[in-house]
């Protein structure tokens, strides 16, 4: 849609396919990834997990290549701790939720989705669980067709994309 000239500007991580030459790019933010369980955990008390102390229990998560499960594997090989091998895959919220109410098992969120789900009034009945490291996936960007001019309105957001972008974090 970026390069047929379709959208002004898309918010989004650039394709290894595309050549970033082509596109004015302008760092939008990246997402801290949580660590969610159901409130009666066995870890749910515990302080300062590692990923050690996570690798032996079920995960229900987003399918491969997915910014979140990239970034978790990522974190994994760093600290030299074995990716789970019990993993379910799913990008549906509604079998996350389920899964995770009904077993032992640990989901990766974006930090966002993570306080929605957690508050009291959803009845989620979940737990951030508290981590010693941070996993970060890979910032996203506002990425414009550097050959193509904006519409008036999109011009006007980007008068100042740092407005702009402290909105996407309030949101």
């Amino acid at each position: 849609g970026l390069v047929e000239g379709e959208f002004d500007f898309v918010i989004a991580r650039l394709p290894p396919e595309y050549d970033s030459r082509d596109f004015k790019i302008i760092p939008a933010r990246s997402e801290i990834v949580s660590l969610l369980a159901r409130k009666n955990h066995p870890l749910s008390g515990a302080k300062q997990l590692q990923l050690a102390d996570l690798k032996d229990y079920e995960w229900v998560i987003q399918e491969h290549r997915s910014p979140i499960r990239q970034a978790l594997e990522n974190a994994f090989h760093s600290s030299n701790v074995k990716v789970p091998s019990n993993i379910t895959n799913t990008s549906s919220a509604l079998v996350m939720l389920t899964y995770l109410e009904n077993t032992d098992a640990i989901t990766a969120q974006s930090q966002e989705v993570a306080l929605m789900l957690t508050r009291p009034y959803l009845g989620a009945n979940l737990k951030v669980l508290d981590t010693s490291e941070d996993i970060r996936v890979s910032p996203f960007f506002i990425i414009q067709n550097r050959n193509q001019q904006l519409s008036p309105a999109a011009s006007l957001l980007m008068k100042d994309p740092g407005d702009f972008v402290l909105s996407l974090v309030a949101s």
